[in-house]
This record gives C-alpha cells, sequence and structure tokens, in this order.
C-alpha cells in the first residue's frame, strides 16, 4: 500500500473537530481495517485517509493507535451485542434465530479475533484489554440467557451449560467464514450458515 507522506500532527479543522460523527466514522472504519487486517498492518494515517481527515483530526479524538484500537473494538462489541440481541428476541423458533443470526455474521469475512488480540495485546494497558474481553463477555452474555432460557423450555439439553453453548456457536459461525467450506456450498452463504447451525443443533437440541 502506499503511503502518503507523513505530516506533524496540528490543530484540527473547526469543521471535523465540531462534527459529532467524525469519530464515529472513524471508529467504524478502523474496526474494520483492524478485523481484516490485522493490527501491525494498519496505520493512523492508512485509516485517516480512509475517512477523508487530516491526521490532526484522527489525533484531536484519539491520541495513539492502541486508543484507538480498544475504543473502536469495544464499539464494535457494543454493536454486535444490539444486533445480537434484536436477532434472538425475534418472535421465531430458536433455531430460524440462530441461522438468521448466522448467515450475517458469516457474511462478514473478517480475520479471527483472538489472533488480532494476540498481535495487539503487547501495545494495550491492562485496563484497555480488560475493557474489550468485557465487552466481548456482553455478547456471550446475551446468547447464554437465550440459551438458557431454551433449556427451562425443553428446547435444549439440560446437561449443556448455557455459556459453553454460547462458545461453541461463535466457533461455529467462526468455521463458517473459511473459504473451504463456502466452497462446498458452490458460495451458497445460506446453505452454508444453515449447514453450521444443524450441526451446532445436532449435539444441543433435545431430541424429541
Amino acid at each position: 500500500m502506499n503511503q502518503p507522506p507523513k505530516r506533524s500532527p496540528g490543530r484540527p479543522r473547526k469543521l471535523d473537530a465540531d462534527d459529532p460523527q467524525t469519530e464515529l466514522i472513524i471508529m467504524r472504519a478502523a474496526s474494520a481495517a483492524f478485523m481484516q487486517y490485522g493490527y501491525e498492518k494498519v496505520s493512523l494515517i492508512h485509516i485517516a485517509e480512509q475517512c477523508k481527515v487530516t491526521k490532526a483530526t484522527l489525533y484531536y479524538y484519539f491520541d495513539n493507535k492502541a486508543n484507538l484500537f480498544a475504543r473502536s473494538v469495544i464499539r464494535m462489541f457494543n454493536n454486535v451485542a444490539g444486533h445480537v440481541g434484536r436477532y434472538l428476541t425475534m418472535d421465531l423458533p430458536l433455531k430460524d434465530r440462530l441461522t438468521a443470526m448466522a448467515k450475517v455474521q458469516m457474511g462478514n469475512q473478517f480475520g479471527e479475533f483472538e489472533t488480532l488480540m494476540k498481535e495487539a495485546s503487547s501495545h494495550l494497558t491492562a485496563l484497555q484489554i480488560n475493557e474489550i474481553r468485557e465487552a466481548e463477555k456482553a455478547i456471550h452474555h446475551i446468547m447464554a440467557d437465550t440459551f438458557q432460557t431454551e433449556i427451562n423450555r425443553g428446547t435444549l439439553k439440560p446437561s449443556l451449560h448455557p455459556m459453553v453453548l454460547s462458545l461453541a456457536f461463535a466457533s461455529m459461525v467462526m468455521l463458517g467464514t473459511r473459504e473451504m467450506l463456502l466452497e462446498l456450498y458452490s458460495g451458497d452463504l445460506d446453505g452454508a450458515a444453515e449447514a453450521v447451525v444443524e450441526l451446532f443443533w445436532t449435539g444441543a437440541g433435545k431430541k424429541l
């Protein structure tokens, strides 16, 4: 990737600094870039260029790359938690809700998050790492609560811990982003998602 000449951070343009959407736009672009390319390959110059703001504007909101990473990833997880909550409260059987959610998540073909965190951890403070992990856990708690409800209803096996089910489902959805699996279904994302949920359901669903 060609990099523009480095410029010294200065005061951002007034319109950039006063625009309440600027910070949101930067975090949205940053989270997508980090998930796709990893921590090391993403630069602040790249993010500023992508958002069409000056590097000074970016520094106005985020004093360094680690801060941008932590805040953008936490925001991403908060958004995911909201989406997961909406899917899991749809007026559909659990299996259909999981399938709908898997189709969306498998369409976001980003790298594996644990690999990204290992790469970024040495640049983050203990507080930043803890805040990221808490935001991640919030998603699993939403899913685990739903699974516990379905266990109580007799939909899922009572012998399975709801948090284990949440972690297992998330891992299986990640499998669905692998190119080899999609090739088995001729690139049919819906078919691949249905297969992943069917596999999960075979292990978790209570036999009638």
